[in-house]
């Protein structure tokens, strides 16, 4: 059976099902379930974030069977949309911006990687005051 290695709190959070989206760097044409592996590697920063839901979190060792139901590239996710091939509900390019903007969801976030995580929160906030202030202005 295949193995997919990820650090704390993410392993856990994929085997609680609290995570249901894996974004890697490359792309997989296997479908079917795999060993989650809680690596030893642990984000501290991102522990605090989920200290909140009181769940353990081992190292080394496997913990849990997932199923890899799907794998997509978001480039060919966005180009699906451009073609106006029904994607989920998003039936078109714009109508997925428009969602992002409807959601205050930063424009940029289809190339952000983990690591921006922090950026994303404070573009992201940015937008919530922004959209609030207009409804308010707009009564």
């Amino acid at each position: 059976m295949k193995v997919l290695t990820l650090k704390q709190p993410w392993a856990t959070l994929v085997a609680e099902g609290i995570k249901k989206y894996e974004f890697r760097s490359w792309k997989t044409n296997y479908r079917g379930k795999v060993l989650i592996h809680a690596g030893a590697g642990i984000d501290k920063k991102e522990m605090d974030k989920f200290k909140y839901l009181n769940l353990s979190h081992p190292s080394k060792k496997i913990i849990a069977v997932v199923e890899i139901e799907d794998c997509l590239e978001l480039d060919d996710v966005l180009n699906k949309c451009t073609k106006d091939n029904k994607l989920g509900l998003v039936k078109s390019k714009k109508e997925f911006d428009d969602n992002l903007s409807e959601n205050c969801i930063p424009e940029g976030i289809i190339n952000y990687t983990y690591s921006a995580y922090d950026k994303f929160l404070k573009q992201r906030r940015q937008l919530i005051a922004k959209y609030i202030k207009d409804y308010y202005e707009s009564l």
